[in-house]
């Protein structure tokens, strides 16, 4: 068999396990990262299967990594629902123990790049990627930057919780 036989039959595997994983609840967009994955891990691994070996090998792994992206996203909704519902809770406490603005006093404390960068994450809902081609900034720097915005921001509600 020849190597350009070889990718066609990797190429239409891949385009099966898409449509697969779609059918099983997958986003379009991260069926394809999976297969893409699986690829890869198949390239690094450096080994030829044979077709008939080749197409159950696929199917195995992306659905393992399908599933294990579920398990991941539901680990990660029910963190961040036990969250929500301890901040939902611990903001019910400080509106009865305090009268004072919570939110104009935490943000002045915040600079106008962490402000545009939250603003344009939570209110305008904006991607990474656009929010990094606004601020002409790279991805990773933005993704940082927000990162660290947030764990001020927590900060400065504990303190002004606890005062």
């Amino acid at each position: 068999m020849e190597i350009t036989q070889y990718e066609n039959i990797i190429l239409s595997v891949a385009h099966e396990v898409v449509r697969f994983l779609i059918k099983k609840g997958a986003k379009p967009q991260d069926a394809e990262d999976i297969v893409q994955d699986v690829l890869v891990k198949l390239i690094e691994a450096n080994i030829v299967l044979e077709e008939n070996k080749l197409r159950p090998w696929i199917y195995k792994v992306a659905l393992l990594k399908f599933y294990d992206k579920y398990r991941r996203n539901q680990r990660y909704n029910n963190i961040l629902h036990e969250i929500y519902n301890n901040s939902k809770k611990s903001n019910m406490h400080y509106a009865k123990s305090t009268q004072r603005s919570l939110p104009y006093e935490i943000l002045k404390q915040l600079s106008p790049y962490q402000l545009q960068l939250l603003y344009l994450k939570y209110d305008k809902k904006c991607s990474i990627q656009l929010i990094a081609k606004q601020l002409n900034c790279s991805q990773p720097k933005i993704k940082i930057d927000l990162f660290r915005t947030r764990i001020h921001l927590k900060k400065l509600l504990e303190q002004y919780t606890y005062e």
